[in-house]
Order: C-alpha cells, then structure tokens, then sequence
C-alpha cells in the first residue's frame, strides 16, 4: 500500500506543547508503527533570532554574548520539529514509547546573530536492533541556501517490528577508563521546566519528579541538551568555524549534583565523559572532532 509524503511548514518556532498534546490526542496505533507509514518532515522558513529566547538561553548554560549564536543552539529550533514529527498521527515512531539514545551534531560555518535562516528536519535511517527499532531524525540549518550546520537524534522504540533496509552504523562511543577530570561545574535544581520552555524538550522526566519515578528514575533529571551545552562551557572549547560533536546518553545527569567530565584529549583525541554525583558510570559520552584548517 503506497502512501503520500507528509510536509509540515511552519513560519516561527513550533509550540513543543501542541506538538505533545497533538501527539496524546491524535496518534494512531497501527500498522504502520512497523515502518510501512509515510515519510513525514518539517520546515521552518525564513527565520531571524529571536534575542530574548537567545538571552535566556545564553543565561540558563553561562554563554556571555557573542556576534555568532552558540553552536548548540539551533536545537532549540529543532526539537519543537521533532516532536511535530514523532507526535503526527500517522508517525511510524510513537513520541510516548520512544526514548532519545544518542545524537549529533556539526557545524560547517558558524551562525550570526543577524543571519536568516531555514531548517528542516524529517526521519533519515532506521535500523532494526535486538530489542527493537532505532531511528534517525536529522535536521538542516541553511543561510543563503547553503547547509551551514546539521544534527542528528536518535530514538529508539521498543517493539517487533519487520527488517528495514537502511542499515547506517552509528558512531561507537565507549567509556574511557581512568581519564583525569578535565572540568567540573554544579547543576542546580529548579531549572527544568524553565529550560523546558526555552529548549522545547518539554518532557515531564526532566522537571516533575513523581511523574520520572513512574518510568523508573530517582527522580527528575536535566535535559541532555542543558547538561551538554553547560559541559561546552566549562570545557572552553575553541570557537572554530566547523567541527562535529557526537553524544551517547547512558544514563541521567540529575539536579543538585556536581558534575564533572572526564577526559583523554590531545591532539589525537577529543573524548570526554561527563559523570554526576558518586555515579561511578558516566551518564553521556562524548566525542569533538575539529576540522583542520
């Protein structure tokens, strides 16, 4: 059975809200969670810097103002796409049984503050694995027409479901054993529903306690993307015109604990961990790559 490509346009940054509750009230449970649905993706057009959606990102992760926006801000922008697409009715990836693994990104040119932009955003790969199914969501940030930076989330959903033929390895990031720390910085509570707004990760885990301790977890815990973001910061990096940064999450980085990274970095390697609290495992891996001039 043959079915019509999906096309989501919208003119300013989605509400993440509506996109769960159209996602609650509308989705279809059906075949085509089997991967046989239409292919679904999502555009903003002709977007500018909103500066104080820009400022409270800025003071949320400590990032002092610049002419360009920091390199992990464009996901800002993306989420809200995301969760549009795996919130669609007719999405073959259920938003409420799916869990973000790891993610992406990589910039090609830094972004001005003052520079027009586009993004698009639509499920690229899927890849069947032992207990279920993963899949790509990969997004395109352009300038004059140009991809100028991309990411990339990866969700996995639990479940049987028939082979696909896109196959992609992901990159393979394991722990480093008996790194030094490299950098430490303090996560405050209180800050995730606020986050939650400015990023569009608006999931209940990472603000509303009780609501975490039904999926398991010791309590509520930062949005991968705040704990990244604040990492970057503390790690100093260079700002360099182009570079890929890949993530694995393991586990959760919760508020009111000490964070500290740990790292094996050289001219030959950019691999950290970031740990929280007394956890002896780290919660997400991490590795830079800069492109050479």
């Amino acid at each position: 059975m043959s079915t019509s490509d999906i096309h989501l346009t919208f003119n300013k940054r989605p509400s993440n809200i509506a996109g769960l509750v159209k996602g609650f009230w509308g989705r279809i449970v059906s075949a085509s969670r089997n991967g046989q649905g239409p292919h679904i993706d999502a555009l903003i057009t002709d977007q500018t810097v909103d500066f104080s959606h820009l400022r409270a990102f800025n003071a949320m992760c400590g990032i002092h103002d610049s002419p360009w926006i920091h390199p992990l801000y464009p996901m800002t922008y993306v989420y809200p796409l995301v969760i549009r697409i795996l919130s669609h009715k007719k999405s073959t990836v259920d938003i409420f049984k799916s869990l973000n693994v790891r993610s992406w990104i990589s910039q090609k040119k830094r972004i001005s503050v003052s520079d027009t932009f586009s993004i698009t955003c639509g499920i690229k790969d899927r890849r069947t694995v032992s207990t279920g199914v993963e899949a790509d969501i990969v997004a395109e940030v352009l300038v004059a027409g140009m991809v100028v930076w991309e990411c990339c989330y990866t969700f996995f959903y639990r479940g049987k479901t028939e082979e696909t033929a896109a196959q992609t390895p992901p990159v393979e990031l394991r722990p480093i054993p008996h790194a030094p720390i490299v950098g430490e910085w303090f996560l405050e509570d209180g800050k995730g529903f606020q986050f939650a707004r400015i990023s569009g990760d608006t999931n209940g885990i990472h603000f509303w306690g009780p609501y975490a301790r039904m999926f398991g977890f010791k309590g509520a815990f930062a949005q991968p993307l705040l704990v990244l973001t604040r990492t970057f910061q503390t790690l100093s990096e260079p700002v360099t015109e182009s570079f890929r940064l890949d993530q694995k999450l393991k586990g959760p980085v919760y508020y009111n604990n000490k964070i500290h990274i740990n790292g094996d970095r050289d001219k030959e390697s950019n691999r950290f961990d970031i740990y929280c609290g007394d956890n002896p495992k780290p919660c997400i891996c991490c590795n830079i790559h800069y492109d050479q001039a």
